[in-house]
């Protein structure tokens, strides 16, 4: 079985506007919004600690009432870890 304790760069779009203060409460992502004139949307961009992190996140998300569109979750490499 694979490891999950390794950090990941996560993407997630959410529907609607989020806040830049949601960032700490959502563990430090980088918050920006995009909108047109049918709909708003939030992409929430950054690192994160692990799997089991990211799954945090996605729960902070359902709790906020949010309605995700798009996610992604992709391991970085050794040599990109701080």
């Amino acid at each position: 079985m694979e490891s999950t304790s390794e950090a990941a760069a996560c993407f997630v779009v959410i529907r609607g506007s989020l806040g830049n203060e949601w960032g700490d409460y959502l563990g430090g992502l980088t918050i920006s919004s995009a909108s047109t004139p049918e709909q708003t949307a939030t992409v929430l961009a950054g690192e994160v600690e692990d799997f089991a992190a990211f799954v945090g996140l996605i729960s902070h998300l359902q709790n906020l009432g949010l309605t995700v569109q798009t996610i992604s979750f992709h391991r970085l490499p050794a040599a990109q870890l701080a």
